[in-house]
């Protein structure tokens, strides 16, 4: 490594990766005020939030599983103006998530995925369920809400994802 890259990194580290870890521990702290589940983090713009998430839940010993109080969905803006919902992976570096969004919106974009959720403005979700959007922050967060009203249903039931009707709409009451 040269000198500049050192510096470049360390520049890095100063001037966004730290100042996200305040980011992140503010957004944790206002969860309950995004959500009564404290399941939902709310980002207003967005921040390198993985690492700084899974080392503050260690440090203050949060309950991490696959559903509510775990911290299982985060919402931020992306680059074009348009926001994201993410789920959150078991742990750091893993493809896991604590709670993928629904089975029957995998794959599915745009109106069609609207007209399923009955949520306007959707944008996706990624085919793996990992990632979603919406256009508003309003949509996003119906989405992350309609997402644990479902898996709070089908909890109640026993159902699981396969035994779901795919034309089901979870209820997205905000």
């Amino acid at each position: 490594m040269t000198g500049k890259e050192l510096t470049d990194r360390i520049m890095a580290y100063k001037n966004h990766w730290l100042p996200a870890r305040d980011l992140v521990a503010k957004a944790i702290a206002t969860r309950h005020g995004v959500h009564k589940s404290g399941s939902i983090v709310l980002f207003e713009k967005f921040c390198s939030w993985k690492s700084h998430l899974h080392e503050i839940e260690q440090e203050s010993k949060f309950e991490v599983g696959r559903a509510p109080p775990s911290i299982l969905y985060v919402l931020y803006p992306d680059s074009s103006g348009k926001w994201r919902i993410q789920c959150v992976p078991m742990r750091e570096g893993s493809f896991e998530s604590r709670l993928a969004l629904p089975e029957p919106w995998r794959g599915v974009r745009g109106e069609e995925l609207s007209k399923l959720t009955g949520i306007d403005g959707c944008v996706f979700t990624h085919a793996a369920g990992f990632i979603g959007g919406n256009n508003t922050q309003e949509g996003v967060l119906a989405m992350a809400i309609s997402s644990l009203a479902y898996y709070a249903s089908k909890s109640a039931t026993g159902a699981t994802d396969d035994e779901q009707p795919s034309s089901k709409k979870p209820k997205t009451s905000v």
